[in-house]
């Protein structure tokens, strides 16, 4: 039985996540990311938590627990709502129940913790279309990848790549990633109109 953690909220900055992302990706493999790669990493995590304003329990990535998972967990509003709750909600609470949307998340004890378990999941096997794309600074296989490869089979495509270029532009405006390297492969590649169409990334990742 996993121990059920409180939905707490573990907010970071987008300054901060995107430090962090770099340092994290460093430990765990021992080089910096290239710059597409970690600019379209950082917007698919943006996506999942409203520009790191909506971490819960230091969770990046929204990482779902498999059944081998032996970790802290905490379940979102959907799990067992009240009956007055949102229609939003309650249809969430359905698709639960068909096992179309999650009951749990991982929860984690700090952001390096949160960071490197999403890093871990993205650099697994499963997902090497993902991130072949990413290096590349493909937005439309990126979002494609998200997709075929399970992270969220039921985001579409289109819509994805339109969201995650709008942020991968605005990162790139910041500078956030200017000192990284491989900045010119493919990161022009596509013009997609900037509207960000706020498509939620959840999934069994594992």
């Amino acid at each position: 039985m996993n121990e059920e953690w409180p939905r707490v909220p573990t907010p970071l900055s987008s300054d901060a996540t995107a430090r962090q992302l770099v340092k994290a990706y460093e430990q765990l493999f021992g080089r910096r990311p290239t710059r597409p790669l970690a600019e379209l990493l950082l917007a698919q995590i943006w996506v999942e938590n409203s520009r790191g304003a909506s971490i819960i329990q230091h969770n990046w990535g929204n990482l779902t627990p498999g059944s081998t998972w032996k970790g802290p967990i905490w379940r979102p509003p959907w799990y067992d709502p009240p009956p007055d709750a949102s229609p939003r909600i309650l249809r969430l609470h359905g698709l639960m129940l068909e096992g179309k949307e999650p009951s749990a998340f991982r929860a984690y004890p700090d952001h390096d913790a949160g960071a490197a378990a999403y890093l871990r999941v993205v650099h697994g096997e499963r997902y090497r279309p993902l991130l072949a794309a990413g290096e590349r600074g493909d937005v439309v296989a990126f979002a494609e990848a998200i997709r075929d490869t399970g992270y969220c089979p039921r985001c579409e495509p289109r819509s994805t790549a339109h969201t995650l270029a709008q942020l991968r532009d605005d990162i790139r405006a910041s500078g956030a990633f200017a000192e990284l390297g491989g900045a010119g492969a493919g990161g022009d590649d596509v013009t997609l109109p900037l509207v960000l169409l706020g498509v939620r990334l959840l999934a069994d990742r594992w």
